[in-house]
């Protein structure tokens, strides 16, 4: 890796183990390049190769149909290693389960220029709290009835399969029968209270999670201290609170605005902390000193 050909040559060498053969076949367009001009910089496929061993298009959990026995590849499974990007927090694309909740807490970031990491050394900074696990499960349910490619709605005549499969309480959602269209919004407000009110009550309001971030580019400190430029791994400390709606079933009214207040003036944010919430949607992060970098 140190040699002006190291990284090509790793390059070539998971190419050869997956197969060529293999790799266009698990490409949605092979017309497309593996590495993109001018810059030389990796494509979807590649990266998808190295987390997952296959060189799919798409970063969502299996595959789309697309009618007509065309379909969009994605993910096939939980991996090692995950993905999290700046796509998504401007709403290019949506990442799937599969690279977000990886079996390590490790996961490679994307950003405009190149690709840094997020990991912890505390593999319970994905456990989940019954609630959040339960609204998983109904989205994926969602998710397969969404025939708009992720756009988070149904129509009418889906609402009860999905109900029914998602296993959710008699009459639950009928307020949204009538509707032509459901989206993910409204059914997760219409079911709040019966299938997400419950088994979170114990939980704390707050969560902290020890990060760090490592930006294997050489960089000198922007104070102009530190001499030569090198490679930064920054702590970065992860706060997670409730949902506003949970904080008010748990927390008593004169506790939420301290405990909300004095989460807003402590919080630090940066272009790492808007991919971070691609995983977890309330995250305040805090480091020290200079804001870690994604460039």
């Amino acid at each position: 890796l140190r040699g002006d050909l190291g990284v090509l040559v790793v390059l070539l060498s998971i190419l050869l183990s997956r197969g060529v053969e293999r790799v266009q076949d698990d490409r949605d367009d092979t017309s497309q390049p593996l590495i993109t001009l001018p810059f030389g910089h990796a494509s979807q496929e590649i990266v998808n190769l190295f987390l997952c061993g296959k060189a799919v298009t798409n970063v969502f959990d299996g595959d789309m149909d697309m009618g007509g026995d065309y379909k969009l590849k994605g993910i096939s499974s939980r991996t090692q290693v995950g993905f999290l990007t700046l796509l998504e927090s401007h709403n290019y694309l949506t990442v799937g389960r599969y690279l977000k909740e990886p079996e390590y807490p490790i996961w490679v970031l994307g950003s405009d220029s190149h690709y840094t990491v997020l990991f912890s050394l505390d593999r319970a900074v994905q456990d989940e709290s019954e609630r959040e696990k339960r609204e998983k499960e109904v989205r994926k349910i969602f998710d397969e009835h969404d025939k708009s490619g992720g756009g988070g709605f149904i129509e009418r005549a889906d609402l009860q399969s999905v109900l029914q499969k998602a296993r959710c309480a008699e009459g639950a959602a009928r307020d949204l029968a009538s509707q032509d269209v459901v989206t993910w919004h409204e059914l997760r407000s219409s079911l709040r209270g019966s299938e997400f009110g419950a088994g979170d009550e114990a939980g704390p309001a707050v969560r902290t999670l020890h990060m760090y971030h490592v930006n294997g580019i050489a960089k000198s400190s922007a104070s102009g201290e530190g001499g030569q430029a090198k490679p930064t791994l920054k702590a970065v400390t992860v706060t997670l609170t409730k949902p506003l709606e949970a904080m008010q079933m748990d927390v008593p009214d004169e506790n939420l605005a301290m405990l909300t207040g004095e989460n807003a003036q402590k919080a630090q944010w940066c272009p790492l902390v808007d991919c971070i919430r691609t995983r977890w949607k309330q995250a305040e992060c805090h480091w020290e000193g200079e804001a870690p970098s994604m460039v």
